[in-house]
């Protein structure tokens, strides 16, 4: 058995051959989508504003 936590809290109807739907959860994917997710959105706002941060405010303004 593969490590993690096995849930069964999903009900099925009784017209299909298993009365819960199984779940595993594995604590190590879970990590690796969170940092991945995390690295993701710490990227994705990092670079605009270091692009950002590089203009010149009087010129963007002045070709409004």
């Amino acid at each position: 058995m593969p490590d993690g936590i096995k849930i069964q809290f999903i009900k099925l109807p009784e017209l299909y051959y298993m009365t819960r739907v199984p779940i595993l959860i594995d604590w190590n994917i879970g990590l690796i989508i969170t940092g991945i997710t995390l690295l993701l959105s710490l990227l994705v706002t990092i670079i605009p504003s270091y692009l950002a941060s590089r203009l010149n405010p009087v010129t963007s303004l002045r070709f409004k």
